[in-house]
């Protein structure tokens, strides 16, 4: 047996050893340590037989370097030698690396002479701080020492903590600033792992311990912080252990496939059947990071008055409890709050009176999180303090900050109690990506950016800008979703809550009755604009009876703005805007002239279109005698552009098939393209085109099928094309070639354009959504077909063949996809659908289908 098989053998012995004694008894940090301890001994016996350059350390770097290396991290090196390499160098060091490659040493090195470590400090951060915490393996010790103390006198504290916190915001808004993702980086993520490393190199450098006992000894932390940094810490590095030896590599993310699996092995049973296990486990990992937040707001702030202290202090009154001093506001007396707990709001309220402020000083924001069990039941009763919280929501700056603050510090879910259950919740529904409590609080955050924008270019802008009472908005989006989680209709439950939190806060009537109608109908107005045809008189005065006033009319348009792009920024597209745009202002002209009807509304658009056209009836005079076959039926379903661009379309060739293309200038031009097809009707004619658009990756967002009275169908479509054929030059002629095509033969091409087991993302597959069809009778034989499911490639077609297959006469469709969930409006002119044996029947295919 040679050598370096008895040193594998016994490094893979080491480390199995270490990691049964840890699943006996899960001690986070021994194992670490004893990972640490394998690789130093398997280190030092390759050393023997693969010797470095004469005279060469060779030092552990990151976890490594801390003893904290996990099951499948990579092992870094760094190989100090005293000269740059030579080729003879350069061979050891080459058949020193290999042999650990051979051994099952991920290693990860560098190779540096002192002055070129000392150099590339000074200019990578990084490097800097893992030369920080090198440690020190084998070789010249001597060298190491003398790198170490020229490292140690190089760093400059105050520079260092200025790129260090440059650094971690640049690594916060690269996970969107909020700890409560749905799938969380426990390493990088904000509340993570690498904010609590990045206290203790500050700490480190600062020269307050190295260790969090000696850093609490130094009187930056308190025993009570201490003891909760120790805790949390051995929970992260438990959690990131699991992660690794659960998928056997380097995994930090708590993907969603990965969570059941995680809960299982904590061992978390969830008493309520319909949430799974997984939401408990997720639940202690919110409100653990969300601890390391806490903790690292005050710290950060805490070392920045050590090492970046204000050449001359500035301090300014501004009455008995607070001053600004170096331009933070500043509680006077930390010890005050429990004889004047109104002073945890005032705090709050002072920072958004004093713009010129940057926030609180360490002292004061230590004050607020230990003061935080002042908000009791006799808080919340007193009059003061509810009046302190609703002048923070009617404050023209700092809303949105002052809640998350709010949040952070756990005030805000112990003064309204109903929050405190929506905080770290989970919502496996395929298209949220935050947690319900940071979801209400970035709609929050939507609604101010869109009121504090400089240049009111959107409409969304334009209204939030002159909206009189901001704050009742505020308050809607705080509660809409506060049900979330609860047996029931969560819209009407939180509308119930809210109106109760109105009552007691002694709201004007007016705003109470708004902020009820806003959390009650917080989804209508995205259901109208998305499932339903607005375009339709009878339709528009549906909603328009739902909604009665501008007022409520502007206020739930801007809500549901902010609710959909706080919801996950990847579904808010410039056509799901301009959807909702489009029926703000067909909702607002009806407002204002509600006494017209129907038949006013559909006869004033004919002749609004037919000055429009007159040059078509002109230059062709047979496109006219069209136009008035055309029934009322057509001009309820389509925009006025719409309807001018198919007659323009249409008016050459009335009796031959026709397919045109226009890029939709309403929405995106660069994005959408609206097709039509005109032909004759026969079975199986929405397939044939699906297939089409399918084929050549194109997503239909909308598609309305018009049947003339003399047989002709006009298809219209929005689709966003794929990539490829969005970007080539002839894309647009492409797909009007091939819908011709399709339109040429008789029947659709049998071909199979889809290859997939099951193309659902691992979120969908641990997380389904259960399929929902429903089939309702409507007027003249006509029937709505509403499914939800999770969407997939292939899926449209799909249901297209079985529209074909049923023989259903497909009269209009909205489809709408909200990341990864479908929810799907179908409307059918099928006689064959009054057998309730055939409903049964077609809404088991389709079940089928979507599952």
């Amino acid at each position: 047996m040679t050598a370096h098989h008895t040193i594998k053998e016994h490094y893979v012995q080491r480390r199995a050893d270490a990691i049964k004694r840890y699943r006996r008894r899960p001690r986070a940090a021994r194992l670490l340590h004893r990972l640490s301890h394998a690789a130093d001994e398997a280190l030092q016996h390759l050393k023997i037989q693969h010797p470095l350059p004469d005279g060469a350390a060779c030092l552990a770097l990151g976890g490594y370097g801390r003893q904290e290396l996990y099951p499948y991290s990579d092992v870094d090196l760094l190989l100090l030698l005293q000269a740059p390499a030579c080729p003879a160098d350069q061979r050891r060091i080459e058949a020193f690396i290999a042999a650990c490659w051979d051994l099952g040493l991920p290693i990860s090195h560098t190779v540096q002479t002192p002055a070129q470590c000392l150099s590339l400090s000074r200019r990578d951060i990084r490097f800097q701080t893992a030369l920080l915490e090198a440690r020190f393996l084998m070789g010249q010790q001597d060298l190491w020492q003398q790198l170490q103390l020229q490292h140690q006198q190089q760093i400059c504290p105050a520079q260092f903590f200025q790129a260090k916190r440059a650094e971690m915001t640049a690594r916060h808004a690269h996970y969107q600033n909020t700890p409560y993702a749905l799938e969380p980086n426990c390493k990088e993520s904000p509340g993570g792992l690498r904010d609590l490393h990045l206290l203790a190199w500050l700490a480190r450098v600062a020269g307050l311990g190295n260790n969090w006992s000696e850093i609490a000894l130094s009187g930056l932390l308190t025993a009570a912080e201490q003891k909760a940094l120790q805790r949390v810490s051995q929970a992260f590095m438990r959690l990131r252990i699991e992660l690794h030896l659960l998928t056997q590599r380097a995994e930090d993310t708590l993907r969603f496939d990965l969570q059941p699996q995680l809960a299982a092995r904590y061992g978390f049973v969830n008493p309520n059947p319909e949430r799974p296990a997984s939401e408990l486990l997720m639940q202690r990992y919110y409100w653990a990071a969300r601890l390391v937040s806490q903790l690292s707001t005050t710290l950060m702030q805490s070392l920045a008055e050590q090492l970046l202290p204000a050449p001359k202090t500035e301090i300014r009154s501004i009455d008995e409890h607070f001053a600004v001093v170096n331009r933070r506001l500043k509680l006077k007396n930390g010890a005050s709050l429990p004889a004047h707990p109104e002073n945890l709001l005032r705090a709050f309220l002072l920072w958004q009176q004093h713009p010129e402020t940057l926030g609180f000083d360490a002292m004061t924001l230590r004050s607020i999180w230990h003061g935080r069990k002042l908000v009791d039941t006799q808080f919340r009763q007193q009059l003061r303090h509810k009046k302190l919280f609703i002048e923070i929501l009617q404050q023209p700056r700092r809303v949105y900050e002052c809640l998350q603050k709010l949040n952070l510090f756990n005030i805000l879910p112990r003064y309204i109690p109903a929050f405190r259950a929506i905080v770290g919740q989970m919502q496996h529904d395929l298209f949220h990506v935050y947690t319900v409590d940071q979801h209400s609080l970035i709609v929050i955050r939507n609604l101010c950016v869109l009121s504090q924008s400089a240049k009111q270019h959107s409409l969304a802008q334009q209204l939030m800008s002159s909206f009189p009472r901001p704050y009742v908005l505020y308050l809607a989006a705080l509660f809409h979703d506060i049900a979330k989680g609860r047996s029931g209709d969560h819209a009407q439950l939180g509308a119930n809550i809210a109106w109760q939190f109105c009552h007691e806060h002694e709201l004007p009537a007016q705003d109470r009755q708004l902020i009820h109608f806003l959390v009650r109908e917080h989804l209508l107005f995205s259901h109208y604009a998305q499932k339903k045809d607005y375009h339709d008189p009878a339709v528009l005065q549906q909603f328009i009876e739902r909604v009665d006033t501008v007022e409520k009319l502007q206020a739930l348009y801007l809500l549901t703005v902010a609710d959909i792009q706080a919801t996950n920024p990847a579904i808010w597209t410039s056509w799901k805007a301009s959807l909702l745009e489009g029926l703000y202002q067909s909702a607002y002209q009806r407002l204002q002239r509600h006494d017209h009807s129907h038949q006013f509304i559909l006869q004033e658009r004919k002749a609004l279109l037919s000055t429009e056209l007159e040059a078509v009836w002109q230059q062709a005079p047979p496109a006219l005698d069209f136009w008035h076959s055309l029934d009322e039926d057509y001009f309820a379903r389509y925009p006025q552009a719409t309807i001018a661009w198919h007659i323009k379309s249409l008016a050459p060739q009335f009796t031959n098939p026709t397919v045109a293309l226009r890029p939709v200038v309403e929405v995106d031009p660069d994005t959408y393209w609206q097709v039509m097809a005109y032909t004759q009707d026969r079975p199986e004619l929405f397939m044939t085109l699906c297939q089409v658009f399918e084929r050549l990756d194109c997503a239909i967002h909308d598609a309305q099928i018009y049947t003339h009275v003399e047989g002709w169908v006009i298809d219209t479509f929005v689709v966003k094309p794929g990539l490829a054929l969005h970007t080539d030059p002839h894309g647009p002629a492409l797909l009007i070639h091939e819908l011709k095509q399709a339109l040429s033969v008789n029947k659709p091409r049998e071909q199979h354009p889809f290859s997939y087991r099951d193309e659902r993302s691992k979120r969908a597959q641990v997380f389904p959504i259960a399929p929902r069809v429903s089939l309702t009778a409507l007027d003249d034989g006509h029937w709505s077909l509403n499914l939800v499911g999770t969407d997939r490639k292939g899926l449209l077609f799909d249901l297209a063949k079985i529209f074909a297959q049923w023989q259903l006469n497909l009269r209009s469709a909205k489809i709408m996809t909200l990341g990864e969930r479908v929810e799907d409006s179908f409307v059918f002119k099928a006689e064959q659908l009054q057998d309730a044996q055939t409903r049964q029947q077609l809404i088991k295919a389709i079940v089928t289908t979507l599952s």
